[in-house]
């Protein structure tokens, strides 16, 4: 059994054209923990909260704001490749886009004007494959032995109104319990 239990400085980028150009992603902040039930079989499932700040755009209508909350559960294969083990991994969970002011709207047929408030929040299933690199700090030291880094990258699906897609980088630090 092996496990890790960590902080996530995220960045992302929204992929889709956002309201005032706007990216509900931006740098991120979260937890993330992971377990392996049997290290021999290189199995892992683990979890993710992530908050991204979002960013402000000012508008002819005002400004508007967009961030976003990220849940997902995620399975892969690690692979021992001492001292680094890559995890090819994919990424299961639901991801709220919170939008506040009054954008302009972007339609299929050019730029359009919505009066009044479009403030609102969209709740969507998360789809992501991955892949993550995670090292043990103890290859650098025994001092570190309970200590691990690791960096992801993945490419987000969001399921809506409408698909959305994204793409992330993680960076994690944190315990290996």
């Amino acid at each position: 059994m092996h496990a890790n239990l960590g902080a996530v400085i995220a960045a992302g980028e929204s992929l889709d054209k956002v309201a005032g150009d706007t990216n509900p992603l931006g740098l991120g902040l979260g937890i993330r923990g992971e377990y392996r039930p049997r290290v021999d079989l290189g199995w892992v499932i683990g979890g993710r909260l992530l908050y991204f700040l979002g960013t402000r755009a000012t508008l002819p209508t005002g400004e508007i704001k967009a961030h976003s909350w990220l849940f997902a559960a995620d399975a892969g294969h690690a692979f021992d490749l001492r001292p680094l083990w890559l995890e090819p991994l994919v990424a299961l969970g639901l991801q709220m886009r919170e939008l506040a002011g009054r954008p302009a709207l972007t339609t299929r047929n050019g730029q359009g004007f919505i009066a009044g408030s479009r403030s609102g929040s969209q709740l969507g299933f998360y789809l992501a494959p991955g892949l993550r690199a995670t090292l043990p700090l103890s290859a650098l030291s025994d001092v570190l032995q309970n200590l691990y880094l690791g960096v992801d990258t993945q490419l987000g699906l969001v399921f809506a109104d409408s698909v959305h897609s994204q793409v992330e980088l993680l960076v994690h630090a944190g315990l290996r319990l």
